[in-house]
């Protein structure tokens, strides 16, 4: 900690002073060993920090005396800097010292019982007005024991339970009562796997251990417990990377999405928090999904591979084609295509009414269990009852039943439909395909590139497929009625200029000039965040468009990543890509709609959030 100075007294720097005292007033401690014992006990200047037993085996004498000796010399320092009049006169007044030391305890006592290691950064680099160095930490703890605040061990004696670097004020907690309650707080915490209110909490430790705790004993465990966080002003949960099993992760998942997730979105979002906080880990989804299934708090949604949690409404493990049948069972009677899809749509919601028309309608599934009694009635086959006449033309029977390929593409829409941004990993695809229709990959592979309203395209290298429009897409329909909402009248022409471009000829060059836009837009954020400190921003951040999207999401700015991670994706295929060619132009011009709405959302958002800072 260089060119230090206090914002009350000047010139008085307790910490500079400290770690320099045994070379600028030697004369407080009578013997070399004193400053010995002080600078090792403390870790004065960057040196280690030594046990009072290591220290007595060093100099032979009990560890008892070493604590004799520390207290001592400790007080010894305390009284020579707020009284000796002997201090070099660079060391200040012993009144200007001594006001800074009360103004410091005054400061380090407003943070209560106890002070952590994060709020020690706080205090003193506000104060000081600089960066503290491991230099500086020696000094500090001399002067919080002079401050007469002991430090905390950092973890509970007899568990695993990390504690923070802290300490805690002389007499005024019963530590072992602190660590206790510490202990039950971890213990609730895990057992729910989510937030809770402080006021839950409270009820749930005192049922823990039996007896009543004060809300300050409780408040001061949480600060210390290093695996808690605090989510939002009294919400308090365990950190993700704490929670006991990958059961556990996904729930925390589920619970905080509130929708229904595959399993492979599940896994890919466990990799993502555990990365953020440094911990990359290969995790099978076959482990993810070994501990959904045998773990009671989750529920398959039929065959589709995603999950929900079990306390939900409206969801049924049920396949669709049992819930078909469950539903012909409680009429007792025939019923409407519609009938039947409200009925299976209240408990899974992710199914289509393609693919219920395709259970009611496809003769190739094993054992024929629906039949079709009147214009727009089914019924169950095994009732006796009689299939409709099918007409005939010319002593041929016309028969409109789905093929095994557009059974499959019916599938492959109606799975698309449920997805985020209705895309999916191709493989992911496949597997669900070939499970609901029987078919073999070649046939799905084969049928999927048949389909002109499915595009596939390389993702963070691997295959991936998205959901298209249905229509032919023109310059004309291309109509983007948000740009209005910006008040930027600068940013406004320049996004009407490049949607001028989005035509068959020029639509690189339009995607492109959006692409630079978002990106000028992020940037521009970013530094007014930075300005006006809001948001942690380095220079590092600010280099690439992929750090700034990281950057953002750090801050929780944004939710989903993966969707500014496609922006991303798409500007560097129209900065540093081929010249697409005309068939290419024309599949561009196709996901204009998606793509270039996309950028003009997002640079709207960041327009908003920057003006607010003003």
């Amino acid at each position: 900690m260089n060119n230090l100075s206090s914002s009350d007294t000047k010139s008085i720097n307790l910490i500079m002073l400290l770690s320099s005292l045994s070379q600028t007033a030697p004369h407080i401690l009578k013997l070399p060993r004193d400053w010995d014992v002080i600078a090792r006990r403390y870790g004065l200047q960057g040196g280690k920090v030594y046990t009072l037993q290591d220290i007595g085996d060093y100099y032979d004498i009990s560890r008892e005396r070493v604590r004799q000796i520390e207290a001592k010399a400790t007080q010894r320092i305390h009284t020579a800097i707020i009284s000796d009049s002997t201090f070099p006169l660079e060391l200040g007044t012993s009144q200007e010292r001594k006001n800074e030391l009360t103004q410091v305890h005054k400061g380090i006592n407003s943070y209560g019982q106890i002070i952590t290691i994060d709020e020690v950064y706080e205090y003193f680099e506000q104060r000081y007005s600089a960066k503290l160095t491991p230099h500086d930490f020696g000094a500090i703890r001399l002067l919080l024991a002079m401050l007469d605040f002991n430090e905390s061990p950092e973890k509970i004696q007899g568990s695993s339970v990390p504690l923070k670097e802290s300490w805690v004020k002389s007499n005024s907690l019963n530590i072992s009562a602190l660590h206790q309650t510490a202990r039950a707080l971890r213990a609730v915490l895990s057992e729910t796997n989510i937030a809770l209110p402080f006021f839950d909490l409270k009820i749930a430790v005192v049922k823990k251990l039996k007896q009543k705790i004060d809300t300050s004993l409780i408040r001061n465990a949480i600060k210390i417990c290093d695996e808690i966080e605090q989510k939002q002003s009294d919400l308090f949960q365990l950190r993700f990377e704490y929670l006991h099993s990958l059961a556990d992760k996904a729930y925390r998942i589920l619970y905080e999405k509130n929708s229904p997730l595959h399993v492979s979105d599940i896994k890919t979002e466990i990799s993502h928090r555990l990365a953020v906080v440094g911990m990359h880990e290969k995790i099978p989804s076959r482990s993810i999904q070994q501990q959904l299934v045998s773990d009671s708090r989750f529920l398959p949604i039929g065959r589709s591979g995603q999950w929900v949690l079990a306390g939900w409404k409206g969801y049924s493990k049920d396949s669709i084609l049992s819930l078909i049948e469950e539903l012909f069972n409680l009429r007792k009677n025939a019923v409407t295509l519609n009938e039947v899809f409200e009925y299976v749509v209240s408990k899974r919601p992710d199914a289509s009414v393609n693919s219920i028309k395709i259970y009611l309608t496809n003769r190739n599934l094993k054992d024929d269990k629906f039949i079709k009694v009147s214009k727009d009635k089914y019924e169950l086959s095994e009732w006796g009852g009689k299939a409709i006449s099918t007409k005939v033309i010319p002593k041929k029977i016309v028969r409109r039943l789905p093929t095994l390929e557009q059974t499959i593409q019916d599938e492959i829409l109606s799975y698309l439909t449920t997805r985020s941004n209705q895309e999916s990993l191709v493989r992911t695809l496949a597997e669900h395909v070939m499970q609901s229709t029987g078919c073999i990959r070649p046939t799905f592979y084969a049928y999927l590139a048949k389909m002109k309203n499915v595009v596939k395209y390389n993702g963070n290298k691997n295959l991936k497929c998205r959901l298209i429009q249905d229509q032919v897409i023109t310059s004309d329909h291309l109509q983007f009625p948000q740009i209005k909402n910006i008040s930027d009248h600068v940013l406004r022409g320049n996004l009407e200029r490049a949607i001028k471009n989005l035509n068959l000829e020029h639509v690189d060059l339009g995607l492109f000039s959006l692409g630079r836009i978002f990106e000028a837009e992020l940037k521009s954020y970013l530094q007014s965040a930075r300005a006006k400190k809001v948001l942690a921003v380095t220079s590092a951040d600010l280099e690439k468009l992929a750090s700034m999207i990281d950057c953002l999401e750090r801050n929780k700015v944004i939710n989903e990543k993966h969707v500014l991670t496609f922006l991303r994706q798409d500007r560097n295929e129209r900065a540093h890509g081929k010249i697409p060619s005309a068939e290419e132009r024309e599949q561009l011009l196709q996901d204009a709609p998606h793509s270039a709405g996309l950028f003009i959302q997002y640079i709207g958002m960041l327009n908003r959030k920057k003006l607010e800072l003003t």
